[in-house]
């Protein structure tokens, strides 16, 4: 495993979100203790198993979550929901999101230290899908080329460009857990709609 440093960069493909209400991040966390042990109840989440690196949690219209969201979020989404990354999954594959815009991810529960998100910074090498691998409809895959990224352990909420070339690893021996908000929209509007920046 490389040595993991937070870069200072530009952030083109990602922003740091530290105007986010603290009592609403309290609260997703509430809802995500509360919730934590039941994700398997279809009558609250629709529960998903993608690959041995990553599930879904996807929380039902009527759940609470929704509403918290609402509350802080004045542009459309398209779903809620926890991604949980498996202890000691290691390197997930490097892709760009096919359902998806952009999404805010909140962290919940982050080994700062043996855990970490990254994306491209530059064209990044496509490469062929491995046999048997569970892919989208719409989606890529990369080559894992480090020095092409721009790295961050996610502890504050971020917007994400899930157009470029991203991923994550997980060495802890504990599961990572990120709270995600996915929007249609493209990252460069929901980017100005939420810090008024380009």
């Amino acid at each position: 495993m490389h040595l993991l440093t937070e870069k200072k960069i530009a952030m083109t493909n990602y922003r740091i979100l530290k105007d986010l209400p603290q009592e609403v991040l309290n609260m997703i966390k509430k809802e995500w203790e509360l919730s934590k042990e039941n994700l398997r109840d279809d009558s609250h989440f629709r529960y998903m198993s993608i690959d041995e690196y990553q599930d879904l949690a996807f929380p039902m219209a009527s759940h609470k979550l929704h509403d918290i969201v609402k509350s802080f979020i004045n542009i459309p989404y398209k779903n809620i929901m926890f991604l949980i990354s498996n202890a000691r999954s290691g390197l997930g594959p490097v892709h760009i999101d096919a359902g998806r815009g952009c999404g805010i991810n909140i962290p919940l529960e982050v080994d700062f230290i043996n855990s970490c998100f990254f994306i491209a910074n530059q064209e990044c090498t496509e490469r062929e899908f491995h046999k048997g691998e569970p892919v989208s409809k719409g989606t890529k895959r990369f080559l894992y080329e480090p020095e092409k990224y721009d790295y961050y352990n996610v502890r504050e909420p971020i917007l994400i460009d899930t157009k470029q070339a991203h991923g994550f690893f997980n060495h802890a021996d504990t599961t990572r857990v990120l709270f995600s908000i996915s929007f249609d929209m493209p990252y460069s509007k929901v980017l100005r709609e939420l810090t008024g920046d380009e």
